[in-house]
């Protein structure tokens, strides 16, 4: 497969970069070189990175104890606000849906949000197409769209296709405290603290090396993965 490197700017560290949209891989140019060198792979120009919300949705839809777990990702186009990723159907009969939608908020059956994350709008096919990819255990008859969802931003996050928001931990927290009954707990938040003091030594392993990873302007550098705190089978 081959593999694709894209030239940005860093306006925070005034400094260009290559990023690999393939690996996720980002390989920075030397300290106060703002000119253009093409690096060692081929570059394919592309318009400046803009980023797109990712959240988890809840609605009323699975009786009056369990709710539907989905993904919706915000990406105006037309009348439409995002779209939907989710699977649908019964229990041992699940099939994967993505589908364009409105204001999630305004639809009936509504319950609640939460923001986890963002994307690269170069990446929304990739996210489409790797959610679209996700086995659907319906041999299992104790697993259902909120394991979907659980599994799926864990993986994507393994994927490079999930950048963290700065209230990561609160939220993950927040959809540990909603999960429907009989789901299994995820690991305790204090675990956390572990799990971010590794992942800090190791970004500063790679800094050492000059090797950065690529964020969205603005946002926070995180240090942990999805797959260390949340449960996955």
């Amino acid at each position: 497969m081959s593999e694709t490197w894209v030239r940005h700017f860093d306006q925070t560290t005034q400094s260009w970069y290559d990023h690999n949209t393939s690996t996720g891989e980002s390989r920075y140019s030397p300290a106060n070189n703002n000119k253009y060198e093409p690096s060692e792979e081929p570059i394919q120009q592309q318009p400046p990175d803009e980023w797109r919300s990712i959240h988890v949705i809840r609605t009323h839809g699975g009786g009056p104890v369990f709710k539907h777990w989905a993904l919706y990702i915000d990406d105006p186009v037309g009348p439409y606000t995002g779209f939907i990723c989710n699977i649908e159907g019964k229990r041992e009969d699940y099939r994967y849906v993505c589908k364009r939608v409105g204001i999630p908020k305004g639809n009936e059956g509504y319950v609640d949000e939460y923001q986890v994350g963002y994307v690269d709008t170069n990446s929304l096919e990739r996210l489409k197409a790797f959610a679209a990819a996700k086995r659907i255990r319906n041999e299992d008859r104790f697993w259902g769209c909120q394991q979907w969802v659980w599994e799926v931003l864990g993986e994507l996050e393994e994927e490079g296709l999930l950048e963290h928001r700065e209230e990561f931990e609160e939220r993950i927290a927040e959809l540990e405290g909603v999960k429907g009954p009989g789901l299994p707990p995820t690991p305790q938040l204090d675990e956390m603290s572990s799990a971010h003091s590794l992942k800090s030594s190791q970004f500063a392993y790679r800094e050492q090396r000059g090797v950065k990873q690529a964020v969205a302007p603005d946002l926070p550098q995180s240090l942990h993965r999805i797959s260390d705190i949340v449960y996955s089978n």
